[in-house]
């Protein structure tokens, strides 16, 4: 079983090895070219792959039986799933609501049966969260793996938000246009050739139904010729340089010929790219009655208001006057339209008069309630010294809150200088009755002095203006002194006649005892006193010491006429009995002179002379006696 020898046959396979070797060697450079081809390709695959996926919209291809050959990250949010979840899975397998499912398979049906591209404007569905969405949609054939028209490739662009903001849009307009119809103000969109919108409050302004019958026309038809000059100025202005224009007046004639007074503003703005003035007008006839009507109540309160014999006026918060009358204006020399718009450092230039005005003035502000009225002292225009009884009150609003200050002044200067010569008057008869040498005091009901004189009061001690509000007895008189002077007084105040005391004894603060005689007579003081009493009061301590020396002077006199009575009485006695006499130791001589007087007459009569008779006679007549 062993070989004994073996043979062998020797080739030459070097070409062959070398042939073997380049094929080994191009194999692996194919290989690695396939390789680097594929890994590119890869690369490529996986770039078009992030392409695809940053993609906002999705991106999807589908086989014939609508399963997902291709899908990216926006298609597989979609469905709430990942990508790979996606691929091989008709919608209907993914959870997709059957509508949305039909809708989407009738899109790709439409791309197999005319095999174009098809565009789906809005396609509602349902998405793996349960939103509903809207979807532009547009497919096209694709030809698959090099098989032909075997896929469909479609991008869906999300118009959810564009849908909700054109919704949102429509009802925005839709309200405003509701809006703008319930306005009270009329509202126009104006070119400059026509109005181009009007809402209801417009059309009623100008008398007219609807838009149409607006058509073509321009709202400077409708002014009168001063308003449309105005108005075309004021629109040719906006379109051309933009901006706004202030409310102004004008008057239009409507379609039935009525006039209307109404005010109108603009403002310029772009509708479709065109420069439009949009106007807002402003139905004012009521009002401009109404204004006519408060410019005749005015007339007429400031017609009342200038009859008034006293100054009013009236200013807001910022001092600033708003209304004055004749009489206000003319204390500051001025006239009503002057004074109107003048503040308080307008009218008043001293500081401290201001001052105290302004303090006034926030006083009346705080109270409810009219503040007390006082005393202000005003030059007036010649520079002659004016006072002024002010009073002033706030003006109110609903809430409370104060608005305005009405103040009124009455000219009291004339009152004032009377009472200044009142009270010089006063003065001067109070330096009279303190310079008279009598009592003087006038006394009230209550027997309190009202009024007393120096003299009065130096009985006591005191000073007359202490005694004023009291009584006798709190004035320091002695209680029965008191006592018949407060009885004398009310027999006085009753009866209506004066009263007097005879003799008043008091004793005064230096002890002296003085003696009165003391009337008291029913005054009228004022009329807060019209039952007063006046008393006065005349020293006649001299008097009655007068009187008492002149008793006793009488009294000495009477003892000496007696003394001297009794003399001449016994003298008297003794002329008498010498008398008697002498008287009869005379009488026959006497009657025999008398009897030849006698004789002498009747016989030698006519011979006398006219006194030699009468001597004769009288010598007859005596002896006769």
């Amino acid at each position: 079983g062993r070989a004994l020898r073996m043979s062998g046959t020797n080739v030459d396979i070097t070409e062959r090895k070398r042939a073997e070797y380049a094929l080994r060697r191009f194999n692996e450079e194919l290989e690695q070219r396939v390789a680097a081809r594929t890994a590119e390709l890869r690369a490529g695959e996986a770039r078009l792959r992030q392409v695809i996926d940053a993609i906002p919209h999705p991106v999807f291809a589908k086989d014939r039986d609508g399963r997902y050959l291709l899908c990216n990250r926006a298609n597989a949010e979609f469905f709430a799933c990942d990508a790979e979840r996606v691929i091989g899975r008709t919608p209907a397998e993914l959870g997709l609501d059957a509508q949305s499912a039909r809708h989407i398979a009738q899109g790709d049906e439409r791309v197999w049966t005319s095999g174009d591209e098809f565009h789906a404007p809005e396609q509602v569905m349902t998405d793996g969260s349960g939103r509903r969405r809207v979807f532009s949609v547009a497919r096209i054939p694709l030809s698959w793996g090099g098989s032909g028209r075997d896929a469909v490739l479609g991008v869906a662009i999300d118009i959810t938000a564009l849908k909700e903001t054109e919704n949102a849009l429509r009802e925005a307009r839709g309200q405003l246009q509701a809006l703008l119809d319930v306005m009270p103000n009329g509202i126009l969109l104006h070119s400059a050739q026509r109005v181009e919108y009007a809402n209801r409050a417009a059309l009623r302004m100008l008398g007219l139904q609807d838009l149409q019958a607006l058509a073509g026309r321009s709202i400077l038809e409708f002014l009168d010729a001063a308003g449309r000059e105005q108005a075309a100025q004021r629109i040719a202005r906006l379109l051309r340089e933009g901006g706004e224009v202030p409310w102004q007046e004008f008057r239009l004639a409507r379609l039935d010929g009525s006039l209307l007074d109404f005010e109108a503003c603009g403002v310029a703005i772009r509708e479709r790219g065109e420069p439009r003035v949009l106007s807002v007008y402003r139905d004012i006839t009521e009002r401009k009655q109404a204004e006519d009507r408060v410019r005749s109540e005015r007339a007429f309160l400031q017609k009342i208001l200038d009859n008034l014999p006293d100054a009013v006026y009236v200013s807001d918060l910022e001092e600033r006057l708003i209304l004055a009358n004749r009489v206000y204006a003319e204390l500051h020399g001025r006239s009503v339209a002057d004074v109107v718009g003048l503040r308080h450092t307008d009218i008043i230039a001293d500081p401290e008069r201001l001052a105290f005005v302004r303090s006034k003035d926030a006083e009346a502000l705080a109270n409810p309630a009219p503040i007390p009225s006082y005393e202000l002292s005003l030059p007036s225009a010649e520079g002659e010294m004016r006072w002024l009884l002010v009073g002033k009150v706030a003006l109110r609003d609903d809430a409370g809150r104060p608005t305005h200050l009405l103040a009124v002044a009455a000219d009291v200067s004339a009152q004032k200088r009377a009472e200044e010569a009142l009270r010089d008057s006063e003065r001067r008869l109070r330096e009279l009755i303190d310079l008279l040498p009598i009592v003087v005091l006038v006394k009230d009901r209550h027997a309190r002095y009202l009024l007393t004189n120096r003299l009065n009061a130096e009985i006591l001690g005191l000073a007359p203006e202490s005694m004023v509000g009291k009584t006798s007895l709190e004035s320091g008189w002695r209680p029965e002194d008191g006592a018949l002077v407060d009885s004398a007084d009310a027999a006085a105040r009753a009866s209506g006649v004066p009263q007097v005391i005879p003799e008043f004894l008091v004793t005064d603060a230096a002890g002296r005892r003085r003696v009165f005689r003391n009337t008291r007579i029913p005054f009228r003081y004022s009329s807060e006193h019209p039952d007063a009493v006046l008393g006065v009061a005349v020293e006649i301590t001299g008097l009655k010491q007068a009187e008492a020396q002149l008793r006793g002077m009488n009294e000495e006199l009477e003892k000496r006429v007696q003394e001297r009575t009794a003399s001449l009485q016994g003298a008297l006695r003794e002329l008498e009995s010498f008398s008697y006499s002498v008287s009869h130791d005379l009488r026959a001589p006497a009657r025999a002179a008398a009897g030849f007087s006698r004789i002498v007459i009747d016989d030698y009569a006519a011979q006398l002379p006219e006194e030699g008779r009468r001597l004769l006679a009288r010598v007859s007549k005596a002896g006769e006696a």
